[in-house]
Order: structure tokens, then C-alpha cells, then sequence
């Protein structure tokens, strides 16, 4: 997992953060998807997931990574149900890249009057199972 952290942001996050730079100041206060570091980064019109979601190697490595990622105390779950506020109403989350909805799960159970909807590319919602 720790190899896929690394390579991951050797190889998607840092040629994206150098050009970032760039991308403000050619696109000031662009709100697109293909207006970013990323984009001018690997010369690409869509989303880094669109990119990740066409080639194996580069979601074979991404999964651990991110998996890696939520190791780490600063991400754990506790921080969001913690300080959401119980006080909150009937509302809806849309938990965007949502994987297999575990966070909107926990956020469910703690909050009954919330509703959760995830979404995530095809391919994990085809491979999650019940």
C-alpha cells in the first residue's frame, strides 16, 4: 500500500500540482474540469478519474493508495460524524466518488434523518455487493 501512496503521487498528484500555477493564471477562477493543473499536467480534457477509470495500471495503484490514505488519523471517519452537528435536519448528502458507501453507511445510522445517495464511477457501483 505504501509503494501505491508513493507512486501515486509521484506519477498523478505532483505533475498536476506543478503545473497548477499555470492553470490560475491562464485560467483565472476557471470552474472546469479541463481548466487545472491536471490538465495542462497530462494534456487532458476530462477528469483525472476519467483517466483512471481507462488504464489498469493506473487503477490497480490508485485503490491501495487511497486505501493508504485513509490510514492516516487525519482521515478517519470520527472527524466528520463528530462535528456534523446532531442538530441537523432532514437533508440529502450526495457522497461524490462515494466507493462502496461506507462513510454515507456510517452517516446514515448516526444521522436517520439524513439521506445518503452515493455515486461512483460504473465499475465500482457494478462491483458492489450488498
Amino acid at each position: 500500500m505504501v509503494e501505491a501512496w508513493l507512486l501515486n503521487i509521484a506519477e498523478e498528484y505532483w505533475p498536476a500540482f506543478t503545473r497548477t500555477v499555470d492553470a490560475t493564471e491562464g485560467w483565472p477562477g476557471s470552474k472546469e474540469p479541463n481548466e487545472t493543473g491536471y490538465s495542462l499536467a497530462f494534456n487532458a480534457n476530462k477528469s483525472p478519474f476519467d483517466g483512471i477509470s481507462k488504464d489498469l495500471h493506473r487503477q490497480v495503484q490508485f485503490i491501495p493508495a487511497i486505501r493508504f490514505s485513509n490510514l492516516h488519523p487525519s482521515y478517519h471517519l470520527s472527524h466528520l460524524l463528530d462535528n456534523y452537528g446532531s442538530g441537523t435536519g432532514e437533508c440529502t448528502i450526495v457522497d461524490l466518488g462515494g466507493s462502496h458507501g461506507d462513510i454515507s453507511t456510517e452517516i446514515a445510522s448516526r444521522y436517520p434523518q439524513i439521506r445518503c445517495i452515493v455515486q461512483d464511477l460504473p465499475g465500482m457501483i457494478a462491483d458492489w455487493t450488498d
